[in-house]
This record gives C-alpha cells, sequence and structure tokens, in this order.
C-alpha cells in the first residue's frame, strides 16, 4: 500500500470541515505501481453535524481536471473509499460533502484535485551491452526507456574474471550513455545493471563478454600530445582512455556516436610547450615579497617624458613591504610570477585496485577548450606544471583507478577547479621631470609618474632619495597607493643635488624602478649680507 492514504486523509478532512476557503495549492503527484488502493479521510465531527452531512463523495479526473467523474459514495462515518484503477495512468482526486439539503459542499465546480495519483504498474524497459573495444579495453553502454524513470536509482557493476566481488561502474546517472575501462589481463567480464522507475519498479539486466589481453608497453616519460582539446559537446558523456593509450589522448563519445573534434587555433600554440617533469627541483611555496624581489633583475627602463631618461637599478624592497594581498589579483585567484609552479592535492578514498593514473588537465580560456597536460607519474604531490608564458590558467584533476575506472574528463563550459594567474611582466612605469617650487615653496618637490599592470598591488607604488644615480636609497614614500604624483618638502640636509626613484610593484612581486638620470639642484640656502662699514668718498675723510 502505497503512502498516498495519509495525504490524502489530510486533505479529506480540510474540505469536509472548512467553510467556503479557497482550494489548496495543487499538489505533487504521487506515483504506485498499484492499480488498487485505499484512500481514507478524517473530518471533524462538530463541522458534519452544523452542515448535516449525508454522505461524502469521491470524485476522479483522468484528463487533468477537465472532466470529473463521481465513482464513489460513503457514508461520513465510513473513513474511507477502495479506488480500482482502470490501467496505468495519472488520477485525479477531489472530495465533495453533501450536506443536509442536498448540496454539495465546498460549493462550485470541481476545477482543482486534491490528490494526484499516477499509476504505473509497467518496470521500464532496461539493457545493457558490453563488448571489447580493443584488446585490454571493455566498452559498456546501457539504455533504458520509461516515462517516469527514476535516473538516481541506476546502478552498474561488473565482475572481472578471477575476482570474487562485483565493482561499482562509476558514471553520470543518467538514461543511456556509456564508458570503458583498461583490463590489461583480459578475460572474461560480466556486467549487470538495474534500474527504477518512480513508481518503484525495477528492471535488471547483465551481459558478459570475453575480453583478449594486451600485453604492457614500457615507454619512457615524454612530454604529451596537445594537438586536439580533450572535451567535446556540452551533455556529452566521455570515454577516457587508460595512461597506457600510444597517444595519451582521449577518444570523444557519447551514447554511441562519435563525435568529431573540436578545432582550436591555441592548439598548434599549446603542442610541446606545456610540460610537466618530475625530475626537476620542487619549488618551495611562494616565498614573500621581499624575497621575490631579490632573486629576479628589472626589465629595461620604461619611456620617459620629454626625453628625460631614467635608469633602472636592481631591486632593494625591504621586508616590511610585504602584504598579504600580493599573491591574489582582483577576482581573489593566486597568483604567480614564475611559469613553473606546483599544484598540491590529494586524493581520497582507494579501492582495492589502487591508483592506476592521477591526471591533470588545463584550460586558458575559462573552461570553454580542455586539454590534457599530463600525468603526475608518482602519483604523490605535488604536481609540476610549465606553462609557456603570461596568461590566466585553470586546472582539473581526475584520479583513475588500477581498475581503469575514473571521472569524465572536464567538458565545454566546466569551470576549473583552480585558477592560476602567471604574470612575470613587471609594470610600465614613466617618471615625469621633477618640479622645485619658487619662493617660500623652495623647499618643495613635486614628482609625477605614471605606473600601469593588469594586476597591481594594493599598494604599488613607493619613492626614494639618493645623492648619486646608484644609491644607497632614502625613503621618501614608503609602498602605497599610486597617486601618480607627491608633493616631497625636503629636508634642509639632504645635499645640494639629488636623483629621485620611483618603483612599481604588481601582485605577482614583479617590480620595475627608474631613477632620473639628472641631478635635482636643490639649493635651500638664502643669500645673506650684512653692513660691515662706511667709507667717505672726500679725501681725508675717515670714520
Amino acid at each position: 500500500m502505497r503512502p498516498i492514504v495519509t495525504v490524502i486523509a489530510q486533505l479529506a478532512m480540510i474540505l469536509a470541515a472548512a467553510q467556503a476557503q479557497a482550494a489548496p495549492e495543487s499538489p505533487a503527484p504521487i506515483h504506485t505501481s498499484k492499480t488498487q488502493f485505499r484512500i481514507p479521510y478524517r473530518y471533524d465531527a462538530g463541522e458534519m453535524r452544523k452542515l448535516d452531512a449525508q454522505e461524502i463523495r469521491l470524485f476522479v479526473s483522468m484528463d487533468r481536471g477537465t472532466n470529473w467523474q463521481h465513482v464513489q459514495t460513503v457514508a461520513p462515518a465510513t473513513g474511507r473509499f477502495d479506488f480500482v484503477a482502470k490501467g496505468d495512468g495519472e488520477y485525479w482526486f477531489s472530495v465533495r460533502t453533501v450536506d443536509g439539503g442536498g448540496r454539495l459542499f465546498p460549493r462550485g465546480e470541481l476545477n482543482r484535485a486534491g490528490l494526484k495519483v499516477i499509476v504505473d504498474a509497467t518496470p521500464p524497459r532496461f539493457e545493457v551491452k558490453v563488448r571489447q573495444q580493443k584488446p585490454g579495453r571493455v566498452q559498456l553502454s546501457w539504455r533504458s526507456d520509461d516515462t517516469n524513470i527514476d535516473t538516481r536509482t541506476l546502478r552498474l557493476e561488473y565482475l572481472q574474471e578471477g575476482r570474487q566481488r562485483w565493482q561499482p561502474v562509476s558514471v553520470m546517472p543518467q538514461a543511456s550513455g556509456q564508458t570503458s575501462w583498461s583490463i590489461p589481463q583480459g578475460g572474461r567480464v560480466s556486467v549487470r545493471g538495474s534500474i527504477t522507475d518512480m513508481a518503484d519498479n525495477i528492471a535488471r539486466a547483465e551481459q558478459q563478454t570475453q575480453i583478449a589481453p594486451t600485453a604492457p608497453v614500457r615507454r619512457p616519460p615524454r612530454e604529451p600530445s596537445y594537438d586536439e582539446p580533450i572535451a567535446q559537446l556540452p551533455g556529452t558523456d566521455f570515454m577516457s582512455e587508460g595512461s597506457g593509450e600510444p597517444d595519451g589522448r582521449l577518444p570523444l563519445i557519447a551514447n554511441g556516436r562519435p563525435f568529431a573534434d573540436i578545432p582550436s587555433q591555441s592548439a598548434a600554440e599549446l603542442n610541446s610547450q606545456f610540460a610537466s617533469n618530475r625530475d626537476e627541483v620542487p619549488l618551495p611555496p611562494l616565498p614573500p615579497v621581499e624575497e621575490q624581489f631579490s632573486m629576479t633583475e628589472v626589465e629595461k627602463q620604461a619611456p620617459i617624458e620629454k626625453q628625460t631618461p631614467a635608469t633602472d637599478f636592481e631591486k632593494q624592497t625591504p621586508a616590511a613591504e610585504a602584504e598579504s594581498e600580493i599573491f591574489l589579483d582582483a577576482a581573489g585567484n593566486r597568483i604567480v610570477r614564475d611559469g613553473s609552479f606546483d599544484i598540491s592535492y590529494e586524493i581520497g578514498e582507494v579501492g582495492p585496485s589502487g591508483i592506476g593514473a592521477v591526471e591533470f588537465y588545463i584550460t586558458r580560456d575559462a573552461g570553454r577548450k580542455w586539454f590534457k597536460l599530463g600525468d603526475d607519474l608518482d602519483h604523490r604531490s605535488p604536481f609540476r606544471v610549465k606553462v609557456p608564458g603570461d596568461g590566466i590558467y585553470g586546472f582539473e584533476i581526475r584520479v583513475r583507478s588500477g581498475a581503469g575506472l575514473a571521472a569524465d574528463p572536464p567538458q565545454p563550459g566546466d569551470d576549473p577547479s583552480i585558477i592560476v594567474v602567471v604574470d612575470q611582466t613587471p609594470p610600465v612605469v614613466q617618471l615625469y621631470p621633477a618640479q622645485q617650487g619658487q619662493g617660500a615653496s623652495l623647499n618643495k618637490i613635486m614628482i609625477r609618474w605614471k605606473a600601469e599592470d593588469e594586476n597591481p598591488a594594493s599598494r604599488s607604488v613607493s619613492l626614494a632619495y639618493s645623492t648619486t644615480p646608484n644609491g644607497p636609497w632614502t625613503t621618501i614614500r614608503d609602498w602605497d597607493k599610486d597617486t601618480g604624483s607627491y608633493l616631497w618638502v625636503v629636508a634642509g640636509n639632504v645635499g645640494p643635488q639629488l636623483f629621485v626613484a620611483v618603483s612599481a610593484r604588481d601582485a605577482a612581486g614583479n617590480v620595475r624602478r627608474v631613477v632620473t638620470s639628472k641631478p635635482i639642484l636643490v639649493d635651500l640656502k638664502k643669500p645673506s649680507a650684512k653692513i660691515v662699514g662706511v667709507k667717505s668718498s672726500a679725501k681725508g675723510s675717515r670714520r
């Protein structure tokens, strides 16, 4: 007996007891495989006496409320209806109470169901097919056909020759699809599956086949090929090739039909440029800003307005310049200034077959196209990544079991698990000629600059001065927001000539500094004089 009995019982009480009120919202249908079921109801005895209730009638509609048929009448104290469905279909039910005057209550036309029941006594049609895709590789496809199929109940399992227990096949739950996995040793493979509909009708299927073995192929590590993206059209299923395949790429098949490869202008550019090399020395965690500034020399000088050349010098960044935001871009993505970096990962629960492969995938266009980056051969975090240049890169990971089972590769439109912004280019800096004040403002110098970068740091500009173009440098203004100008009030002990330097840094830690090639003459001394005597022009005259 289905749980519909409780639902309709509560509803019948409301309909019979309420005074002319708005009907409740239309209920969601309930599925059952039974053609005979009981519909009990409850009622308020006091309300029944007020109405002088004589009987309660059950109405049913087979066309979703267009036409209603009176199918049964019972006394109020009966407490239930016994209904027999004519067959599969959608049944809408409503109840009315007949009062002492022979009037139906609630009044009005029947236009709303108090209960919807879908009777479905027919099991789904379900089949599984298993075949040898090639020696050492098995392909499984399945198909179900039912109006009320519940794809969440799909179960697929396989049994390999020489093993005692059935193993689950991990697939995306859907009415039909296919997958494949590697069985290098070959042998007999049995596959079974089941699926139910919303009425709990279950369908089962089973099939087996013989798989020829394949000899393992030992190859030295090499860079993978990026001639073609591994991703397919949205909404398709993928069949993943194992790590032992000759070309290391994934054939794209969904619902039994191969799809054409997606052309990509970036594929040729990526070929042989992405590389994973486990022999390299692993990078340590990203160092603080002060260490990054001392590791790499700055690039060549930027152009200066009015042909006033400036000289770059090596980064001399004090430890106080470090800031937590420096390693994040405006979107909150991790940003690095080296094309070679490590990606850390964790592997969850592992089955008895162990780990067959740890595969990494990369995208350069926010998931519109995906490429297989390579395998982590030792199955241990971290994984070394090398990219060809600046850009925004997304990454995904898939772990393949020793039996060849793995989640589908990323599909077009899938968001990457992590985004890394590679920025190896320091900001562009222009330093304009300094302007010294006059008169009472003689000790004030206006410093103006222009700094540009796609990923600027939040405190991106600092100013310094020196009596020589090569330092040592004294801070005028520590790292702060890029205001484009700064009015410097010069102290009296700075010396007669000064060189001014502007430093700009981005969120990745790249720094460029430029320094004026000509000194600024600073003469803060006001000429002074005093009268020391008077001399007459007349002869013999004396003071």
